[in-house]
């Protein structure tokens, strides 16, 4: 018996669209192993404590590509309270220099900010910053976050007590101690001082830090007696730079505090890796 044509054809297109939905349901439906994800759903989760908060930055030994230590000079003639003194004028730059730091060098970042003082190498930092890496598609801090910190630490540097003494020996060896186990891209030291070194007593043995590998920018401010002899804080500045250097730092600068540019500050750096 002969079959309709007609029937035939509407056959063909049956089995024509069976097909076509088992294409459809194949592809669209996802392997049960499989959840569907989420597209481009915002993070409800709070970034983490140590994204924009000032933490023990051991937590992080060897988690950074720069590690930059601020010592500032807390001896009583360099730190007189008074806000005109130089002290106060050097903590007063810290927030805006920490940003072009942290915008220009690379990233994660570990700063920290110590004093000097009587027997600087045993003193404990006032902060201790560790910043993340910043990358296209991973949340960090916001410049406004990282702002608020800096202010936070220059808050508590600000309220350092005045020191007897000005132990800048000391201090470099803190710096590199706390340098040394690291293998970052830039590994730096920033010196707020007059570069008038006083130690405690005669019995106290001079530290010899090893500055090997390290970028050391010293800001000095005269002190009262330079307005006697002007070449007084040039003759200073000479001094520390060779002994620095004979340290075994990379590389050295030393710049009157009056000429501080942040810019030109992370161009040495940057310069200097």
């Amino acid at each position: 018996m002969s079959r309709s044509p007609y029937l035939a054809g509407a056959g063909l297109a049956a089995l024509l669209g069976m097909s076509s939905y088992v294409l459809w349901f194949r592809t669209s439906t996802p392997a049960p192993s499989e959840s569907p994800k989420p597209i481009d759903q915002p993070s409800s989760t709070p970034s983490s404590p140590t994204t924009c908060t000032a933490i023990d930055g051991g937590e992080h030994a060897g988690d950074h590509l720069t590690s930059i230590i601020f010592l500032y000079d807390a001896s009583k003639s360099y730190n007189t309270k008074a806000d005109s003194s130089p002290f106060m004028g050097a903590a007063s730059r810290f927030p805006e220099m920490g940003l072009a730091l942290e915008k220009h060098l690379p990233s994660p970042h570990r700063f920290v900010l110590n004093t000097i003082g009587t027997l600087s190498l045993t003193h404990r930092p006032v902060c201790d910053i560790y910043m993340p890496q910043r990358t296209l598609f991973r949340r960090s801090c916001s410049e406004e976050d990282i702002k608020n910190l800096f202010l936070g630490c220059r808050s508590r540097l600000v309220e350092s007590p005045g020191e007897e003494d000005t132990d800048i020996t000391g201090a470099l060896a803190y710096a590199a101690s706390a340098l040394e186990s690291h293998s970052d891209v830039v590994r730096g030291i920033v010196m707020f001082t007059d570069l008038e070194e006083d130690v405690p007593d005669q019995s106290h043995i001079e530290a010899h830090p090893d500055l090997a590998g390290t970028c050391v920018a010293v800001f000095n401010d005269c002190v009262p007696s330079d307005a006697l002899d002007p070449d007084k804080a040039r003759r200073r500045a000479t001094v520390w730079e060779k002994k620095i250097m004979g340290y075994g730092a990379k590389r050295v600068f030393v710049r009157n505090s009056n000429s501080l540019t942040d810019r030109e500050l992370a161009q040495f750096f940057d310069d200097c890796r």
